[in-house]
């Protein structure tokens, strides 16, 4: 090392600073804190489960008789038309130009 490297190193040392525990207060604090964040958002599912269960269980009960209300053809789903395969082709051709042209601009 040269005198540079000496002063510098002289320069940058320095004894640690007596703070009576406060780092480790503060540490030991955060990490309770991550702690206590990463249980809130379970714990409060755990708990709006167990006070919605009671009503879901007699909402449960209660569907099946409103099924029967329901007129039988606006349940049935209109007939979809077919695709051919050359449009199918067609439009993913059309989509795969599409992405290609926005990658080729964006570039």
């Amino acid at each position: 090392m040269d005198k540079q490297d000496e002063f510098l190193t002289e320069l940058f040392t320095s004894a640690p600073i007596a703070d009576d525990g406060f780092s480790r207060r503060i540490v030991r604090r955060v990490r309770r804190q991550i702690w206590v964040d990463r249980l809130a958002l379970p714990v409060a599912v755990i708990i709006g489960f167990a006070f919605a269960f009671k009503p879901l269980m007699q909402l449960s009960s209660i569907i099946p008789s409103l099924a029967g209300l329901l007129p039988v053809d606006s349940l049935q789903m209109p007939a979809i038309p077919a695709v051919d395969s050359q449009t199918l082709l067609f439009g993913g051709l059309l989509l795969f130009v599409v992405l290609f042209a926005a990658q080729a601009i964006e570039d």
